[in-house]
Formats: C-alpha cells, sequence, structure tokens
C-alpha cells in the first residue's frame, strides 16, 4: 500500500505538471514543471522523501526500459536523419557543449556558495542565507545521502549542546 501512495503522489503531481503546461502559455515541457513541484515540495519538506523515495527508486531502475520507445523512433526515422546527418551531429555537439558548460558553472557555484556559507556563519549561527543549515538542506546538500549525514550530524550535535547546556547548569 506504501508505494500505492508514493505513485499515486507522483502521479498527482505530473497532473499538476499538465495542467500548468497546458494554461501557461511558455515552451516548457510538462515534466520540468513536476520536477519544480516535487523539488519545492521536498524542500520545504511539505513531502518528505520517504514519501517518494521507495517509488523513485523503481522508476530509476526500471529507467533503461523507458528509452526503448525513444530507441524505435529514432529507427522510424532513420532515413531523415540519414539525410540531415551533418545538422543533427553540430546540433548534438553544440547541445551538449552547452549543457557541459551550465552544469559546471552551476556546480561551481554551489560550491563556492557552500563553502562560504561554512566559512563564515553569522554570530547567531546562521549562514548568509539567513537560515541555519538544519533549515538550508536545499542550498547545502549536493545529494540526498549527504543530506541525510548532514541532518544525522545535526542531530548529534543538538543532542551534544543539549547535554553540554545540562551539566553546565
Amino acid at each position: 500500500m506504501k508505494y500505492v501512495f508514493q505513485f499515486l503522489l507522483i502521479l498527482l503531481i505530473s497532473f499538476v505538471s499538465e495542467i500548468l503546461h497546458a494554461l501557461i502559455p511558455l515552451p516548457v515541457p510538462a515534466s520540468i514543471y513536476g520536477l519544480v513541484i516535487l523539488f519545492t515540495l521536498l524542500c520545504t519538506k511539505l513531502v518528505k522523501l520517504e514519501h517518494v523515495e521507495g517509488a523513485g527508486e523503481f522508476l530509476l531502475k526500471i529507467m533503461p526500459m523507458l528509452f526503448i520507445p525513444a530507441g524505435v523512433g529514432v529507427a522510424v526515422a532513420a532515413e531523415l536523419i540519414y539525410a540531415n546527418l551533418w545538422v543533427v551531429l553540430i546540433a548534438m555537439t553544440l547541445s551538449t557543449a552547452f549543457v557541459m558548460i551550465v552544469t559546471g558553472l552551476i556546480a561551481q557555484a554551489m560550491t563556492k556558495r557552500k563553502k562560504a556559507v561554512a566559512a563564515s556563519p553569522q554570530a547567531s549561527g546562521e549562514g548568509e542565507s539567513g537560515l541555519s543549515p538544519a533549515e538550508t538542506p536545499c542550498l547545502n546538500a549536493l545529494s540526498v545521502s549527504e543530506e541525510k549525514a548532514c541532518d544525522e550530524k545535526n542531530e548529534v550535535s543538538g543532542a551534544k549542546e543539549d547535554g553540554d547546556a545540562e551539566i553546565s547548569q
């Protein structure tokens, strides 16, 4: 029953993203709206990772199978692709280079921001974002495993601080 709820939640987010795609006159795919919605819900903790983790892991495991229809589509359009091979190759090369450059720049910016937040906390223990590290998992964590490790570290350090406070009293 747990997995049914998780899949229904993902389907609900997908449905809302399809509605947004139909209503908003931008050339943005519905799947991108869905990713943004799910990311926002996870960051605001309105949806916990446990609510979608099992279904997400299953979908990742079967992802190669989901590319079969795209492969068949390429095979069907092979003649058209061969007729425009240079255009296709140039477009693929330029778009791949663009994605690599943008991804690298974003990764560098996030790393610099993470180091700046860690290196210069304010006196109240808050980073430059004005939030404590526990409140900024989406800004500071680079992966789910790092976020879990960060949460565990915060829980342990919080328990130590509480214990130190009790001892000093």
